[in-house]
């Protein structure tokens, strides 16, 4: 099934704030405001289906709300759309790229909406700009904006609550004060009618009583009063713009399912050395699905020991030009390198984006690197072991964090809680084969899916807190869980360049891509070359073509075929030159029932390669000054390549590389493979250089070759 959704207005879940010592409403003082990065996620859920839904739509936004202008009990509020991107299915759509110029100019001037402090109501909202706004579009963002408030006063009491008669679209809604600190208020929105469903956790700051965090996932029927027709289920997650946490919405958008559980956690040694973090060189800016990646390698023994990192201070270049591009990265998750098992061990990887409502992809076009602050924060893991007793309980602390096991009508149930950026892993006895579903610590209603469930930590008092559900009969015998403790300020700072295709190939301090100069090898030398092709009737030496250039083949007996002798003539092939049996008039090469033959290669001159007087710079020999090898700019890619090779520490020869990408072609002109700074590259790391050198020595070597009989087609021979 196929939907949309009615505008974004999600992005304004504010909420309440302190008017008296006991009670939270919201009155913002003239000129305040809020910036914050929202994410929404959308699917459909067929009722008898366990599969990926259709068409499941994410959002990702940032914008600033403020309080315009204030009139006794009445505030005019903006919304301003700072950047937005939806992905529907495969397709992506983002205020970065081209667009209509009604659309950005409508973002652009923003909408507004004006809110009755004294009764909750909110006003029309409308567009501030002269363009106008779809009636569904602006509806529906009015519907949240008014769903974005708490529609009474909050007492500030832990445990006080109050049923409202709608919010959201839902009737019935209970909102609960769930906890109280000095600067927030915790809140717990549930509710359900015979339309749709909700729950919610809701973070309120008490200075002024703007949302500071929340999320929200609503379930709602195709069809009122039954679930024969499925639903749409959308979550909403917001937080400060810059928050140091992943915002995420649903993020698996699947049903809930059961999955294998661990028999085995990472040691918690070796730790990670500061060169296994930083191994060195430049990391990568690639493309990903629509959008951006940057990523980063290290070599250490145990992905889970390297730690955590934080990136800031982003900025593009165009070589050395800087990009006026605004852009947001997610925090780095590191993992182990599974796409490459062979290379790194392991990888970090941070989704970037251009956060801006200007069309900025020619700049993202040009762009050949980012350059960014990279912190290094160190963990220090630690494990606990629970051992339950005769009930299936067991518990265990350790330095603020604490592990809990406990029987559960699924079979038991794990709660796991410690500082704020801890994180978790466990492990049961081998053999175990349980399987468990993770939740967050305030799971909510059981409703809710992991993936939605998980959303809600952003607004929980106890971030790390996850509930792990573990189907099994009887309780392990042991179950242990691994820690992962970070530091709280970084034991390295790194000012880290991160490198597009273009960038890595354009950059002097980067090693090409290896590129052998020949796909099946190089020709061989004139001493040990054998004939070739004889099992399709054709005769063919190869041979470098400095050495083809000094050499001639004859057959005896002479042969003919009808009126032509054969000869054998020099031609250019792939990877060589080749001297190849043919018919005078150069129309046939393969011939039949010919018998034995004797074939005498003849050359005048013997080609060596030897070591030229310059050889690759130690520190990167991947740049070759072409004038110190007498390359002269008229000369072609082919005579600098007959002339010169550049090999790798296994003798491999290596092509050169193309300023412009791809592969250079024999007829180009070597100042096509000239980069910016002056110097050739070579496609790979060149061990030494070699340079032809031909000899007076005279070569004659003597071949018996057979040629094949003449094919019998398959219908004579029976």
């Amino acid at each position: 099934m196929t939907y949309k959704t009615a505008g974004y207005g999600l992005i304004l879940a504010l909420a309440a704030n302190v008017a008296g010592a006991e009670t939270l409403t919201f009155a913002p003082a003239e000129g305040s405001e809020r910036s914050y990065r929202v994410e929404l996620s959308v699917r459909s859920v067929e009722p008898d289906s366990q599969t990926v839904p259709l068409d499941p739509e994410r959002v990702s936004f940032l914008a600033r709300i403020r309080a315009a202008e204030r009139d006794g009990d009445t505030v005019d509020l903006t919304l301003n759309p700072l950047w937005l991107k939806t992905r529907l299915g495969s397709q992506t759509m983002t205020t970065a790229a081209p667009l209509p110029d009604r659309v950005r100019q409508g973002f652009e001037a923003g909408f507004g909406a004006r809110l009755d402090l004294a009764t909750g109501r909110l006003g029309e909202v409308r567009p501030l700009g002269e363009t106008e706004g779809p009636a569904p579009m602006l509806g529906g963002l009015r519907e949240q904006f008014a769903a974005a408030f708490p529609p009474v006063p909050i007492e500030l009491a832990e445990g006080w609550s109050t049923t409202v008669p709608e919010y959201g679209g839902v009737r019935d809604v209970t909102i609960t004060v769930d906890h109280l600190t000095a600067e927030r208020v915790f809140l717990r929105y549930e509710g359900a009618d015979f339309i749709a469903r909700l729950a919610g956790l809701v973070v309120v700051d008490r200075d002024e009583g703007w949302v500071e965090r929340a999320a929200i996932t609503t379930d709602r029927r195709l069809v009122p009063g039954t679930d024969e027709n499925g639903s749409l289920r959308e979550t909403l997650a917001i937080a400060p713009r810059g928050y140091p946490v992943t915002v995420h919405a649903d993020n698996s958008m699947r049903p809930a399912e059961w999955r294998d559980m661990p028999e085995r956690i990472e040691p918690p040694a070796p730790l990670a050395s500061e060169a296994e973090v930083f191994p060195g060189g430049p990391g990568r800016l690639v493309e990903d699905f629509g959008g951006l990646r940057l990523e980063f390698d290290h070599r250490a023994a145990q992905w889970r020991n390297i730690g955590r990192f934080a990136l800031s201070d982003l900025r593009l270049f165009a070589g050395d030009r800087a990009l006026d591009v605004p852009l947001t990265a997610e925090p780095p998750l590191t993992l182990p390198n599974w796409r490459d098992p062979e290379g790194v061990p392991q990888i970090s990887r941070s989704l970037l984006d251009a956060t801006t409502l200007r069309d900025v992809s020619e700049d993202l076009e040009a762009a050949t690197e980012l350059r960014a602050d990279l912190d290094w924060y160190p963990v220090a893991p630690f494990v606990m072991s629970l051992v339950p007793d005769a009930t299936g309980h067991a518990e265990a602390s350790r330095d603020g964090a604490r592990a809990e096991l406990a029987p559960a009508p699924e079979g038991y149930v794990l709660t796991l809680s410690g500082a704020e950026r801890d994180v978790f892993s466990w492990a049961l006895p081998e053999g175990t084969g349980a399987q468990g579903m993770i939740f967050a610590g305030d799971r909510g209603p059981d409703w809710l899916t992991p993936g939605e469930s998980l959303a809600r930590r952003i607004a929980s008092p106890d971030y790390s807190a996850i509930r792990v559900l573990l189907r099994m009969e009887a309780p392990p015998e042991e179950l242990t869980v691994r820690v992962d403790r970070y530091a709280e300020v970084p034991a390295a700072s790194r000012e880290m360049r991160f490198l597009t295709e273009e960038g890595r190939r354009l950059d002097p301090d980067t090693a090409p891509e290896r590129r052998p100069l020949f796909r099946d090898g190089p020709p061989p030398a004139a001493e040990e070359v054998a004939p070739e092709g004889l099992e399709s009737g054709a005769l063919r030496l190869p041979l470098a073509p400095a050495q083809a250039a000094h050499c001639t083949a004859s057959l005896a007996p002479p042969a003919t075929e009808g009126a032509e002798t054969l000869v054998f003539v020099r031609r250019a092939a792939e990877d060589a030159d080749v001297l190849e049996l043919q018919t005078g008039d150069g129309q046939r090469r393969h011939f039949y029932g010919l018998g034995s033959r004797e074939v005498t290669l003849s050359c005048d001159a013997t080609l060596a390669w030897t070591e030229a007087g310059v050889q690759p710079p130690s520190d990167r020999p991947w740049r070759i000054d072409p004038a110190a090898l007498d390359i002269a700019d008229d000369m072609t890619v082919a005579e600098v390549t007959e002339q010169l090779r550049f090999v790798d520490a296994q003798g491999v020869p290596l092509a050169l590389s193309a300023p412009g990408g791809g592969a250079l072609s024999p007829d180009d002109s070597i100042r096509e493979a000239i980069f910016p700074d002056g110097t050739l590259r070579v496609a790979g790391p060149p061990a030494k250089i070699l340079r032809a050198e031909l000899t007076p020595e005279p070569l004659s070597r003597s071949f018996a070759v057979r040629f094949p009989d003449l094919p019998v087609p398959e219908a004579a021979a029976q």
